[in-house]
């Protein structure tokens, strides 16, 4: 029996032949995205990298924040050559929509860049090929070309590089430099600066009351330069202007849609009864803005750990760690163990790690009260009755702040699901953690380049990336200005973490693939 076709039928299968008549005969570039070089305008621009480089770096970024798709920057440069168009000319309306119909590309961005006396000005307009109009000019203004990239591209598209939630936060630093927080201030530095996270800003008061602060930046060398001019001296108050300075702080992380985690670093605490209910009734207004961690000194008193213990039970979820103060001694009776001071008791351990402090020998007032880390061994000596015939430095022990920030700023850069790709550039191998679909887009044996983010070292690799997002990129959409030198890199890392577009550490990974290791799962499912 033969099937019968309806007029309705036929009418169907004429509109479906003229729909793809259409399709297959209508320019396809919808939702494709040109990137022009930019126009860079002024003096002393001999330290930007070229226009068509700027235009290559933007295109990746906007292309790894999942924008649209985007014209290859080599494709315009020949549109625009085509069309006797030089970048450093302003382009007339006119000649924008030829560019636009030459390269097939509905929408156009386009940049200015003006370096002006300590900053750098970047301005951008958006061309529609549609309606052929041009967008309002956005301006963005920041101490470096890269951060202001950012703060314009995220402005223009409401987009950038995704990236898990937790690392989306700002490390605000608000103590004093009083002399009881000297002994720690070494570590805390190396602390603070190794944190990954978004920006840091830092809000000290010394022993005049005066406030030294450094505004919320992504730049680790303005932070070390910042913590290394810190001098530690004398005692004082806490006076109503840090913690003012510490709002500041934390409205800047709040209004750029971060949070913000608060870390006190405190050596004292105010001696008048009407110091410390403002002081206290501060702080509650502070924990409004951010999650709130008190790091006592671990040469405070007794009296000081009491108040702070006291504040931080006092506000819901503040965590309270005592530093402490950790020394290796070899007892006369051949055995060795770590003594540990934290407030006003002694711990007794045989491993270089503790994690709880319980029991201890309690240290009287009178000892207490004269204790330093200078003689703290001949403390120990007199209150355990042991004969310490040996004793290495004393040392601040900060396990528990250590892994409380590692926590709040934990990377995602690897984990059992992500492949593991060994690369070699210039005789120096190391790995790049991949999703399976990024990794299975290569092949061993082949030169590749990968754009990716950076993340800081770890004990046991110095070049550590987040798997997601990432993109192989090709020859010509590459740019010399975010190609990572592997050399210089290993060398001087911090040269180049959260110094690219948008203060975050996208660059690009180059070398040949040696191996291609996919995570054990994916290893036991092949062989079988």
């Amino acid at each position: 029996m033969q099937p019968s076709f309806t007029l309705l039928t036929k009418s169907r299968l004429f509109f479906l032949y003229t729909l793809l008549f259409f399709v297959t005969t209508t320019p396809l570039f919808a939702d494709r995205w040109l990137v022009l070089p930019p126009r860079i305008e002024g003096q002393n621009t001999q330290s930007f990298p070229s226009a068509s480089d700027v235009a290559r770096a933007v295109a990746l970024y906007l292309k790894i924040s999942r924008v649209e798709k985007i014209v290859q920057v080599a494709e315009a440069e020949a549109c625009l050559k085509n069309a006797h168009i030089r970048m450093d000319q302003k382009i007339s309306a006119s000649a924008l929509k030829d560019i636009a119909k030459n390269c097939m590309a509905e929408r156009m961005l386009l940049m200015r860049i003006r370096p002006k006396k300590e900053s750098v000005e970047v301005l951008s307009k958006v061309y529609f090929a549609e309606s052929d109009q041009l967008t309002d000019t956005i301006v963005s203004n920041s101490r470096t070309l890269n951060t202001a990239l950012g703060k314009n591209l995220v402005e223009r598209f409401g987009k950038s590089p995704a990236a898990p939630k937790e690392s989306m936060a700002d490390l605000i630093v608000v103590g004093d430099t009083f002399g009881n927080s000297y002994f720690d201030w070494p570590q805390l530095k190396n602390l603070f600066l190794s944190v990954d996270s978004q920006k840091s800003a830092f809000c000290y008061t010394d022993s005049r009351g005066q406030i030294q602060t450094l505004q919320n930046t992504s730049d680790k060398d303005r932070q070390k330069q910042f913590l290394d001019k810190l001098t530690f001296l004398g005692g004082g108050e806490y006076p109503s202007a840090l913690i003012d300075c510490a709002l500041k702080k934390s409205t800047v992380s709040r209004e750029e849609g971060r949070a913000a985690e608060i870390i006190f670093t405190v050596s004292d605490f105010p001696r008048t009864p009407n110091a410390q209910l403002n002081l206290r009734s501060q702080v509650r207004r502070l924990a409004g803005h951010g999650n709130l961690v008190f790091a006592l000194a671990s040469n405070a008193t007794r009296q000081t750990q009491l108040f702070w213990q006291r504040l931080a039970r006092e506000i819901n979820g503040t965590t309270f760690i005592p530093l402490v103060q950790r020394v290796r001694v070899g007892l006369q009776n051949g055995t060795e163990w770590f003594v540990f001071r934290r407030g006003s008791r002694l711990y007794e351990s045989r491993t270089a790690e503790k994690d709880r402090f319980e029991g201890g020998i309690v240290i009287p007032d009178k000892e207490l009260s004269s204790l330093t880390n200078e003689n703290l061994v001949e403390v120990y000596e007199k209150l355990s009755k042991n004969k310490v015939i040996s004793k290495q430095i004393v040392s601040t022990y900060s396990e528990s702040l250590n892994n409380l920030l590692s926590h709040k700023f934990k990377s995602t850069a690897k984990g059992s699901n992500y492949w593991r790709v060994l690369l070699e550039k210039n005789t120096q191998k190391y790995y790049v953690s991949l999703t399976a679909n990024t990794a299975r887009q290569l092949k061993e044996n082949e030169f590749v380049r990968i754009y990716v983010e950076l993340l800081p070292p770890t004990e046991k690799e110095i070049i550590v990336n987040r798997a997601s997002p990432a993109l192989v990129v090709d020859a010509v959409d590459s740019a010399p200005s975010v190609e990572l030198d592997i050399t210089d890199y290993i060398r001087t890392p911090r040269k180049y973490l959260r110094k690219g577009i948008g203060a975050r550490s996208f660059y690009i990974l180059t070398g040949k693939v040696l191996q291609i290791i996919p995570p054990d799962a994916d290893v036991l499912e092949s062989e079988f």
